[in-house]
């Protein structure tokens, strides 16, 4: 992911799960994926995907079920 794409997709997330404090941050190990953050906590990864010529990207969220909120 380049970083326009980090910007753009950092801003969507934001906006659409109303989580200003929402970061995210490119993966060392895999240039087509990303870390997403709440604070110091990762809560899921972004993953890019190229298939035909289209680019699309995939949101991967872990739901803790046991904990009542995530904290920022």
């Amino acid at each position: 992911m380049d970083k326009d794409e980090i910007v753009k997709l950092r801003a969507h997330l934001r906006r659409s799960l109303g989580a200003p404090g929402l970061n995210v941050v490119p993966d060392s190990r895999n240039k087509e994926s990303a870390e997403v953050q709440l604070g110091e906590r990762k809560i899921g990864t972004l993953l890019a995907d190229e298939e035909d010529g289209d680019r699309s990207f995939f949101f991967e969220m872990k739901v803790p079920v046991e904990r009542p909120a995530l904290q920022d």
